[in-house]
């Protein structure tokens, strides 16, 4: 509602600018009505198309990384994933068995290693060559590598040592998600960039533009120097769709926090 709200208010902030203008420039009041009302309904449809789409973008990706970044911390600091993942392999038919905290052998067709490696943000060396020699310690044929992300040196070594697939974090949320086992996720925090700028251009200040922009646009009807009152009426116009339209400087949930 607060959206639909804005958006009729700079509609009707525009049209009010465009029909001062067109009025100073042409001297004629009728064009200039006609200019500012098709002016106004064009940008009225498609500022809230764009403003509705971004919306649902933004709160899309948000929740993605959050999500992400939660099931990182999850993981990295889990004090058992084998469990965990040992749930998400039965949903998929294997036959999981608990190596240690972090490693797991799981039997389907033939004998995998699977190697939790959520301690850093890529996959080490070091990781990997442990893996390996438990997989040839245990007889397993492949490895399934769980990490938040690859690391291109460790994958170049991977396809000339052993068969392994490497499976990053938005793949394992997925995985999680069909098998209904994903972990518990923090909760998310709100966080400003800039904090003058975050003020200064957030969409609660957009009230303070819109009144100015008005204000100094009835002034120019009156005004000796029209000129100048529509100059910064349409800059405080400006200012007023920025600071609803933009989203660096409006807070979103994109950080977490523990619980």
């Amino acid at each position: 509602m607060a959206r639909v709200l804005n958006n009729l208010l700079t509609s009707f902030l525009l049209f009010l600018l465009t029909f001062c203008w067109v009025k100073y420039c042409l001297k004629s009041n009728n064009i200039a009505f006609w200019c500012a009302l098709i002016v106004a309904v064009c940008f009225c449809y498609l500022f809230g198309q764009v403003q509705k789409e971004q919306t649902a973008k933004t709160s899309k990706t948000n929740k993605k990384k959050w999500q992400l970044q939660s099931l990182f911390l999850a993981l990295q600091f889990g004090e058992n994933n084998s469990e965990i993942f040992a749930k998400t392999l039965r949903f998929f038919g294997y036959v999981p068995q608990v190596l240690n905290y972090d490693t797991l052998v799981a039997t389907k067709q033939n004998k995998v290693l699977v190697a939790l490696c959520y301690k850093q943000n890529c996959v080490t060396m070091e990781e990997y060559r442990n893996a390996v020699l438990l997989a040839k310690r245990n007889g397993c044929e492949q490895i399934f590598v769980f990490c938040k992300s690859t690391d291109s040196a460790v994958c170049a070594v991977a396809k000339n040592v052993f068969a392994t697939t490497f499976v990053d974090l938005e793949n394992t949320m997925d995985l999680m998600q069909q098998s209904g086992t994903l972990p518990p996720l923090a909760k998310t925090k709100t966080s400003n960039a800039n904090l003058v700028a975050s003020i200064a251009l957030n969409k609660k200040r957009f009230g303070w533009y819109f009144v100015g922009a008005l204000f100094t646009a009835v002034s120019a009807v009156f005004s000796v120097f029209p000129l100048y009152n529509l100059l910064w009426a349409t800059a405080l116009f400006a200012l007023a769709v920025y600071s609803l339209a933009n989203k660096r400087y409006n807070t979103q949930k994109t950080h977490f926090q523990l619980p």
